[in-house]
């Protein structure tokens, strides 16, 4: 196999899953992975391809929150510039309390200016 992308016609060779929650994901065009090749016991190689499979599966799936809050956060090595960017989802857009204040300090920012 030479690229990163799963194979449908290898994963009959498979040995299906008898419980109800991958059955479940299979029938409604979700996935099952196993953690295995993610192990310490398999080779870098093999564990990064396994990955990759995995985050290219999962990023085709996803769907983006029409509410989230990011933020960008300190690299934790204290790296100068550099960053990283962390989002979560809105438990409920109506009573974010974040949002909210962001959006009354703005509003206020805005009036100073235009005076």
């Amino acid at each position: 196999m030479s690229s990163d992308a799963g194979s449908t016609s290898l994963r009959r060779q498979l040995r299906p899953s008898k419980d109800y929650l991958s059955a479940l994901a299979l029938e409604t065009g979700g996935s099952v992975f196993t953690l295995r090749r993610l192990s310490r016991r398999t080779s870098p190689t093999m564990a990064k391809r396994a990955g990759t499979v995995l985050a290219r599966r999962m990023s085709l799936r996803a769907e983006p929150s029409p509410c989230q809050v990011c933020d960008c956060l300190p690299d934790p090595s204290g790296a100068a510039g550099r960053g990283q960017l962390q989002c979560h989802r809105c438990i409920l857009p109506e009573i974010d309390i974040v949002q909210k204040n962001w959006d009354r300090i703005s509003r206020q920012r805005g009036m100073r200016n235009n005076k």
